[in-house]
C-alpha cells in the first residue's frame, strides 16, 4: 500500500497490505517540495499518478513515478491542482481550484506517460473524480447554495445527473468500486458530524 501524509510535509510511504512497519517509498526534495499527495495507481498496477506541493507556489503540479522514474506532466503556475485520476478515455482528471474552478481532463498517453493536448474544462464547480475501469465516473457537484451532492457524469454524452438526493455541507474524497456499480464517500452531516456514506 502506498500512501502519502501530506499534512506532515513527507513523500510517498508504503506499507504491506498484511501490516507492518511505514518505509520509504518516494523522497520528495524538501527545499522546493512541501509534500506530495494524492497518490493513485495508473492501469499498469506499478505507476503513480499524484499532485506536488512546492514550497514556493503551492500544489500547482500533477506528476508521476514509474519504475522509479519521476516525470511532471502537468503545472500550472498560480493554480491549486488536486486530485488526479485515470480516465480510460486516456485522460487524467483533475480539480483546479483558482482560475475557473472545476474538473478538468488532460489528454494523456499511457504509453508515453505524458500529455498530448491542453486540459480542457469537464465540468463547472465540480471536484474529486474518481473513476472505475469500465470508465463510470463519479465527482462531487457543488451548488449556489454551498450544499454539495454526489453526481454521475455519462463520459459519452457528457451528462450529469445526481447520485443521491441529498445535500450535505461537505462531501470528499469519493472512491468507486472496481465495477462501477457503487460509491463511498466522506460527508458532514448536518447532525452527524463527519461519517461515510455508500450508494
Amino acid at each position: 500500500i502506498v500512501f502519502a501524509l501530506a499534512a506532515t510535509g513527507s513523500g510517498m510511504l508504503s506499507v504491506p497490505a498484511q501490516g507492518g512497519e511505514f518505509v520509504d517509498y518516494y523522497k520528495h526534495d524538501p527545499k522546493i517540495e512541501g509534500d506530495i499527495h494524492r497518490p493513485s495507481l495508473l492501469p499498469d498496477k506499478q505507476t503513480l499518478l499524484f499532485v506536488v506541493d512546492r514550497v514556493d507556489t503551492g500544489a500547482d503540479t500533477i506528476g508521476v513515478l514509474a519504475n522509479g522514474t519521476r516525470k511532471d506532466i502537468l503545472r500550472i503556475e498560480n493554480e491549486t491542482l488536486d486530485s488526479p485520476a485515470y480516465s480510460p478515455t486516456g485522460h487524467i482528471l483533475y480539480h483546479r481550484e483558482t482560475t475557473t474552478p472545476g474538473l478538468w481532463a488532460l489528454p494523456f498517453s499511457l504509453e508515453r506517460m505524458e500529455a498530448t493536448g491542453p486540459p480542457f474544462l469537464v465540468e463547472p464547480q465540480a471536484s474529486y473524480p474518481s473513476v472505475a475501469a469500465n470508465g463510470t465516473m463519479v465527482f462531487v457537484e457543488g451548488s449556489v447554495s454551498g450544499l454539495a451532492s454526489l453526481a454521475w457524469l455519462d463520459i459519452a454524452t457528457g451528462t450529469a445527473t445526481p447520485a443521491l438526493k441529498e445535500q450535505f455541507p461537505t462531501i470528499s474524497f469519493p472512491k468507486l468500486s472496481p465495477d462501477g456499480g457503487r460509491v463511498a464517500a466522506v460527508v458532514q452531516s448536518l447532525d452527524q458530524g463527519r461519517v461515510v456514506i455508500v450508494a
